[in-house]
């Protein structure tokens, strides 16, 4: 049977409101200790990661305030790949700071 002949569920196209359909109060909570964890760790990267890291938890945090589509793989690779170069980042900014001692 083909995937695309499956009845699909509707969305509310909000984040907030799929998980908590899904997955109910507990879920929306976990996703919302999960963002504000992330803010934490981007507040304490080195500067100009941190610029970085900003400018993608904000792109990720807008998406998610306007769309649903956290479940699909292409989204969560978008993610992963985002982080990445984040810690890339962090990772050129530290060497950076350690020779500049």
């Amino acid at each position: 049977r083909a995937y695309y002949d499956l009845f699909d569920l509707p969305s509310s196209h909000n984040v907030i409101f799929d998980l908590w359909y899904e997955l109910g109060m507990a879920g929306v909570c976990v996703f919302v200790v999960a963002v504000i964890a992330a803010a934490l760790l981007v507040s304490q990267l080195p500067r100009p990661a941190r610029f970085t890291g900003m400018i993608v938890f904000l792109a990720f945090v807008v998406e998610l305030s306007v769309d649903h589509r956290i479940w699909l793989s292409w989204v969560q690779g978008a993610l992963v790949f985002a982080a990445g170069a984040v810690a890339l980042v962090a990772r050129s900014a530290a060497t950076n700071q350690e020779e500049a001692r």
